[in-house]
């Protein structure tokens, strides 16, 4: 059982408004598979989203029987505080479900004469959303439904002596219920609980089924004796369950369907086999673990098993499994690069001596015995992402057309104009296209709606909105369209951006398998030479997700793929991707886009050198504090380049006001905070890397060793948001290719990132990486005021400054050397961010003082690096904002860290070599 429920429990929630419900769907599913059920699911809309149900078929023997037996459970969770977030529902009703699945594991291996059908219900949560139609077409259909069992709830019993479970039924069902008593106490000595009749209790998918005639029965802990008080919450979770008392509820059901169904005593097929590894037609290493599982309904004869490997017979390992066993083999000898290894196994089911069957299966692998090349050139940078808000630019009304909402900005600047084109909702929530102008930006003069809604009937006969409009010796304008039903992408053009000519729906929603199968919209388009390059939203009804799209004219459009992907599970677009704007500034493809997690809406960044691979860099615009206007969802970035700064317009909601957008403004450039962290490298020379792996830590020895948190990317680039400026920590990381069969090559390079927080005034900073810098770029997280370096090297000029107040041609400070210690002030506290690759290095010390940054990317004893430096090196001076000239003579237990600048005396000439290795 607890195999079962811990896989759902960590899917953190199966809501069903999320895509995890689907996932998990798809889990269920794939178990099921596994026990050789015929497997197919049941979909249905409940609010554009999917409620999936998953239906595992063992038909009956007897041709002459129509009666269908269902055992079942919600595998859909959660929890009335955080739904989209942890919503782990171990007892609600993962519990059920695993009832449910080792019902199936046991049974498959058995022939019924009635058809049993095990089915995990989605959106049971929103008042039986899966079960309820499913019920109603089964009516439809006219199908001979015998009996439904429902296990919602039935694994919470902390009192061990107590070994009841309630049986909920109807009027109707009382006969199922009293069988479903008394075979419990014809088993009791196996099953060791008893059952408790309810009448009434229609509130889960048992319900469906009493609401369209058919006869059912609830199994579930009972309510005022051992009822699970974490219901419903994040703390729902396996560590309260008692295994014992689910595996008992499960065997009552599973008894009472074998005498219901009618088990036929025979044994007519062959043993089956699964989970064969490596897998047919799959890779394998050099001295692989080769193994398969094989089963029967009347069990394997463990002395029949025979395995052969290369047509060798070898001795397997045996482990058992239900009716029968999991037969491996550990390959010592390496086998050739390259070879082709078929492996065979023979068994004997234990079926009577006339049916007794003999069966055999083969599969062959590949064996791939050479590591990859490890990725090359790595580097670590930082990455303005955050954008620094600057408040609202257009409200929404006064006029009718955008009394509700104003949001989804399109944006060019021509001729120091700067043109927006936006979606405003009136106070019936219908959509129309607005313009308005600007001259800074910032102070927008409104010309009402350009773009009205079609005739009725029509594509866009309900609602214009979303569009993406660019200058190409004519406006041209790619809008979201909707008749009511669903959202298509529509086309206009314009000579003066005002009027406007239609010419109906360019990209239309896909096949039922597609992504974008039942919404197109929200596109973002650009001209990039002479190919029309599109963004948008596809919607499926269970996530929202970025594609792309390709034309020559704009008009017809060829599909390409997935360009944004939800996120993982901590992400900030956990649940979904949408409303892309994307700009081409040089090699680069940037995109600002709508994150959902859930709780909230952010608008997100992106990065791509072909506008087809992206690199999520994480956090761009983000709520205000409650009182503000955009306090609420931020989201639909439109987004322009003019004069080196970024504009980043947005759609904000107030918390306090839910239903009303506005269009705010938010600004990047030079001096934006660079907040995100990205490592990037050239892509292993082999051919056969799917995929890299990061090895990441806060401590160097552990990056150094064999330990770290590890993360993996598809790309030749990984980006941490929010680990650059305003974070102090430090960050070391190594990169692996990984190959098919898992070999792992890692770069010797080490990258690493810095930090120092300190107060405003002085303080002694420098990178102990090795590369040299403009000062800009070295100093590029804090807002400094003035800099000051000491050059024991240069005798005539030991002291050079830069100071932000004066002429440019006054400062002779404007490149930092290789380890050099620099005396910064701020008027503001700051965090000193420096990245590079990990190295060893050599420092000159000149006799007397020396300014230099500490070169060791870890801390060290002020002992220890006086020790490495040699006997010269007889003191050492750090900074102390409370001393008279802001520095204290270091005793030999102060810890000396990098980013930080110290000052050391040597009494001759020496030369320092620093070891990171």
């Amino acid at each position: 059982m607890a195999s079962f429920i811990q896989p759902l429990q960590d899917f953190d929630t199966r809501y069903a408004y999320t895509h995890y419900s689907i996932e998990a769907a798809g889990w269920i599913g794939s178990v099921m598979e596994r026990f050789e059920l015929n497997v197919t699911y049941d979909d249905n809309l409940y609010n554009d989203h999917i409620i999936r149900n998953v239906i595992g078929e063992l038909p009956g023997t007897d041709p002459n029987s129509t009666q269908i037996w269902i055992i079942c459970a919600h595998y859909d969770s959660y929890s009335s505080s955080s739904r989209y977030w942890a919503a782990p529902g171990a007892d609600d009703d993962a519990s059920g479900v695993a009832g449910v699945l080792a019902a199936a594991e046991i049974l498959s291996d058995y022939r019924f004469n009635d058809t049993i059908r095990f089915i995990a219900w989605g959106g049971e949560e929103l008042m039986m959303r899966g079960s309820q139609p499913y019920a109603e077409k089964m009516l439809n259909e006219g199908a001979d439904i015998a009996g439904v069992f429902n296990l919602d709830m039935i694994g919470h019993n902390p009192d061990p002596t107590f070994n009841t479970t309630s049986i909920c039924t109807n009027s109707e069902s009382v006969w199922l219920a009293n069988n479903t008593s008394n075979i419990c106490k014809k088993y009791s000595d196996i099953i060791g609980i008893q059952g408790q009749e309810i009448v009434g209790f229609p509130y889960s998918d048992h319900a469906s089924f009493w609401a369209v005639g058919y006869d059912g029965v609830m199994l579930i802990e009972v309510f005022n004796q051992n009822f699970n008080d974490d219901y419903h919450t994040p703390q729902d979770t396996i560590d309260k369950l008692n295994m014992t008392y689910a595996a008992n509820n499960t065997q009552m059901a599973v008894a009472t369907l074998c005498e219901m169904a009618g088990m036929a005593r025979i044994d007519d097929s062959r043993p089956s086999h699964y989970s064969m590894f490596p897998e047919p037609g799959g890779w394998g290493n050099q001295t692989p673990v080769i193994s398969v599982c094989v089963s029967d309904a009347s069990d394997i004869d463990a002395s029949s098993i025979r395995l052969y490997v290369k047509g060798y017979r070898v001795i397997p390992n045996l482990t058992r499994i239900p009716l029968g066993y999991n037969v491996s083999y550990w390959h010592q000898g390496a086998f050739m690069n390259g070879a082709s290894v078929r492996c065979s196994v023979w068994v004997t089911d234990l079926a009577d001596a006339i049916f007794r069957r003999a069966w055999i299966y083969n599969w062959t692998f590949a064996v791939d015995g050479v590591p990859p090349a490890p990725p090359e050139n790595l580097t670590i940078r930082l990455e303005a992402v955050l954008a620094d808000k600057l408040g609202m630019v257009v409200d929404r009304g006064p006029d009718n057309s955008d009394l509700l909402h104003a949001e989804r900005p399109s944006v060019l600047n021509q001729d120091s104009e700067f043109k927006m084109w936006y979606s405003g909702a009136d106070g019936s929530y219908q959509y129309r296209i607005h313009y308005a102008n600007s001259t800074d930006g910032l102070t927008w003069t409104k010309y009402g709606v350009v773009l009205d809604i079609g005739e009725p009937d029509t594509p866009d006969g309900v609602h214009v909105a979303w569009c993406s409009v660019l200058w190409n010796a004519e406006y041209q304008m790619w809008y979201s369209g909707s008749n009511e039903t669903t959202w298509r992408i529509m086309y206009a053009n314009s000579s003066d951006g005002l009027s406007w000519n239609k010419h109906g729906v360019v990209l239309d929603i896909g096949n039922s398998s597609d992504c974008d199968s039942m919404r197109a919209y929200s596109p973002s388009v650009i001209l990039d030479g002479t190919t029309y390059k599109m963004w948008y939203t596809g919607w499926d009804g269970i996530a929202q997700r970025i594609l792309y799209a390709e034309s020559s004219d704009g008009l017809t459009w060829v599909k390409n793929r997935v360009a944004l992907d939800v996120g993982a599970f901590n992400d900030f677009d956990r649940l979904g991707a949408s409303a892309p704007v994307v700009l081409h500034s040089g090699a680069q493809y940037r995109m600002w886009y709508t994150g959902h997690n859930g709780s909230t809406d952010y608008v997100l960044y992106a990065s791509s050198s072909n506008g087809i691979d992206w690199i999520k860099k994480g956090l761009c615009v983000n709520s205000a504090p409650i009182g503000e206007l955009d306090s609420g969802r931020i989201e639909s970035p439109g987004a322009i380049i003019v004069n080196g700064t970024t504009y980043v317009y947005y759609s904000g909601q107030d918390y306090l006001e839910p239903q009303k957008r506005r269009i705010f403004l938010a600004t990047q450039n030079a001096t934006s905070p660079k907040t995100a962290l990205i490592l990037e490298f050239d892509d292993s020379t082999s051919t056969d890397v799917p995929q890299y792996r990061v090895r990441f830590s806060q401590s160097l020895q552990a990056i150094k060793g064999a330990s770290g948190e590890l993360v993996f990317a598809s790309g030749n680039a990984f980006a941490l948001p929010n680990s650059g400026d305003g974070n102090s920590s430090s960050f070391y990381a190594r990169v692996s290719s990984v190959d098919r069969v898992g070999h792992v090559s890692e770069s010797w390079d080490i990258l690493g990132k810095v930090g120092y927080g300190f107060v405003s005034d002085w303080a002694l900073l420098g990178s102990p990486f090795g590369s040299g810098a403009l000062i800009t770029e070295h100093l590029a997280t804090v807002y400094w005021e003035y800099v000051m370096a000491y050059d024991a090297h240069e005798p005539a000029n030991y002291w050079k400054t830069n100071y932000t107040g004066r002429e440019d041609f006054l400062d002779d400070l404007t490149f930092v050397e290789a380890r050099q210690g620099l005396w910064v002030r701020s008027a503001i506290g700051e965090i000193y961010v420096a990245v590079g690759r990990i190295a060893n290095s050599t420092t000159e010390l000149e006799s007397g003082w020396n300014l230099v940054a500490m070169p060791y990317a870890t801390g060290m004893l002020a002992s220890d690096v006086m020790g490495l430096i040699g006997p010269a090196c007889s003191l050492i001076e750090g900074f102390d904002p409370s001393q008279t000239y802001r520095t204290i003579v270091l005793s030999g237990t102060d810890i000396m860290q990098p980013g930080q600048a110290y000052w050391l005396y040597v009494s001759s000439k020496t030369t320092w070599l620093a070891y990171n290795y």
